[in-house]
C-alpha cells in the first residue's frame, strides 16, 4: 500500500513536472532565454502568457474556412535570426508564439479577426493552424467557453 502511495505521487509530481517544462520552453523565448528573469516574473501573469501561447495553435488535415494561407518560411526565429525550415518539426506542447515572428504576421493584418494556416510536412497532421488575435485572447481570458473545442 505504502509503495503504491509512492509510486502514485512520484507519478503526479512527474506529470507536473512535464507540465511545467512545457510552459518553461513555451515561455523561455519571451524572456530572450534568460531563466533568472523567466523565474523572477509574477506567477499568474507567466501562467496566462503561457495559455495565450498554448491557445494560439492548434494542428487540422483541413484549412479552416476564410484562413489566409502562409509558409513556414515566412516566420523568422527571434532567438537565432535565422528563417523557419519548410521542414520544422511542430510539437504543440513546446511550439512557442514568442519564440517565431507569428505575432507580426498577424498584426499585417488590419484586423484581430484572421486565422492563418500554415502547411507543415513529414506531420501526423497537414496544417498548423495560427487562431486570430481575437480567439487566442478570448480562449485565454474565457476559458470555460471553449473547454470542448478546437
Amino acid at each position: 500500500m505504502k509503495r503504491t502511495i509512492i509510486l502514485t505521487l512520484l507519478g503526479i509530481m512527474a506529470f507536473g513536472g512535464l507540465q511545467a517544462q512545457d510552459c518553461e520552453a513555451i515561455m523561455l523565448p519571451f524572456f530572450h532565454g534568460d531563466v533568472q528573469k523567466m523565474r523572477e516574473y509574477p506567477e499568474p501573469k507567466f501562467e496566462w502568457r503561457c495559455k495565450y501561447s498554448q491557445n494560439a495553435f492548434y494542428l487540422s488535415d483541413t484549412v479552416p474556412e476564410g484562413a489566409e494561407m502562409h509558409a513556414l518560411t515566412e516566420l523568422t526565429d527571434k532567438l537565432t535570426g535565422q528563417k523557419v525550415s519548410e521542414t520544422m518539426t511542430i510539437d504543440l506542447n513546446t511550439l512557442s508564439y514568442y519564440r517565431y515572428t507569428f505575432s507580426q504576421l498577424q498584426l499585417s493584418y488590419p484586423k484581430g479577426n484572421v486565422t492563418i494556416c500554415f502547411p507543415i510536412q513529414g506531420a501526423e497532421h497537414r496544417y498548423l493552424v495560427l487562431r486570430s488575435l481575437d480567439e487566442t485572447y478570448f480562449r485565454t481570458e474565457f476559458p470555460q467557453k471553449y473547454q470542448q473545442t478546437k
